[in-house]
């Protein structure tokens, strides 16, 4: 790898024991190393932090171990693994999961390639496995989650997170954004792509790098419509009251603010969009509808969705601009 291609992994486990000694096996393997494996553990009450810590003493890439005293959850988590890495790049990394060898050179090919200055996120597809390590018989791409938006990345990711946090390898410049994460934050992954939707570069490797576990306490929703349901129940479309669509709007606003105040420019359609939770409910409807976020949602979620919109109370914004 060259000096220009140092990648990092961030790592979070909780209570991983089944898992976990696979995962770590499977990064420690990689035919192209990391430079470093920065692992947070959640206070975990299993066996995870001592299979770790076994695992740290039996190899030559440095393996940190840091134990929280108390349960961040799962972002919070994140954000503090990432503010502990060093490398140029970062790669993401889940407890359950299982890289094939080649995951980390072939993304390090994409980086010596990409002649780009645009700070970059390269994505990985997933064979999806079950909980035992059978193969489902598809890929995370082949759920049809990933279509081309019509204008740009953003119209995905400002209402739904379609890529699981540990597909992503990103240069690090993104952090300068990103972090400190806002409380506004839903997922880490969900985050840090909506800023690469609107400032960065995306490269996707042809062809899945790694296995996915899909099995009842996955964090997110991968491979089924119940769990698809259940991933955008959980981001805050669908709940009603006060933190329902509301919820994605602000974590919107948050992103473009940061984007701004850097003296970069968000799409118009965004812009109008994000502009119109100043308004009554029924004035969001067009712009909601103008901005293209539905190209590629089933009619079940566009309709919840606007439904979740229309009975949300309306968005003010406080004196610094945030939603209330």
């Amino acid at each position: 790898m060259t000096d220009s291609a140092k990648i990092s992994v961030a790592m979070c486990t909780c209570n991983g024991e089944p898992f976990i000694e696979k995962m770590l096996r499977s990064i420690l393997d990689q035919e192209v190393p990391p430079v470093e494996v920065v692992i947070f553990d959640d206070a975990s009450e299993d066996n995870t932090v001592n299979i770790l810590e076994r695992m740290a003493k039996t190899t030559g890439i440095p393996v940190i171990v840091t134990v929280n005293e108390s349960r961040l959850g799962v972002t919070r988590n994140f954000e503090v693994a990432l503010q502990a890495c060093s490398g140029d790049f970062v790669a993401l990394a889940d407890q359950d999961d299982q890289w094939y060898p080649d995951k980390l050179k072939r993304v390090s090919a994409q980086i010596e390639r990409n002649s780009t200055r645009v700070p970059t996120v390269y994505l990985s597809d997933l064979d999806l496995v079950d909980e035992s390590g059978v193969s489902l018989g598809k890929t995370f791409f082949q759920t049809g989650k990933q279509r081309k938006a019509p204008e740009g990345m953003w119209q995905q990711l400002l209402v739904r997170n379609n890529y699981p946090g540990c597909s992503l390898v990103f240069d690090r410049r993104i952090l300068e954004l990103a972090l400190p994460f806002p409380s506004a934050a839903i997922m880490h992954d969900w985050w840090i792509m909506l800023l690469f939707s609107l400032i960065g570069n995306t490269v996707a490797l042809k062809s899945p790098a790694m296995c996915y576990r899909v099995h009842s306490d996955n964090v997110k929703g991968v491979g089924s419509l119940s769990k698809s349901f259940s991933a955008t129940l959980s981001s805050g479309l669908l709940r009603t009251g006060a933190g329902n669509v509301s919820a994605v709007i602000r974590q919107g606003e948050i992103a473009a603010a940061r984007v701004e105040s850097a003296g970069l420019k968000i799409p118009a359609r965004m812009r109008l969009l994000l502009d119109s939770f100043d308004h009554s409910r029924l004035s969001r409807i067009l712009p909601l509808l103008r901005s293209g976020v539905f190209f590629d949602r089933p009619r079940w979620e566009s309709t919840l969705f606007i439904f979740s919109l229309l009975i949300s109370k309306k968005c003010v914004r406080d004196g610094g601009g945030h939603y209330t």
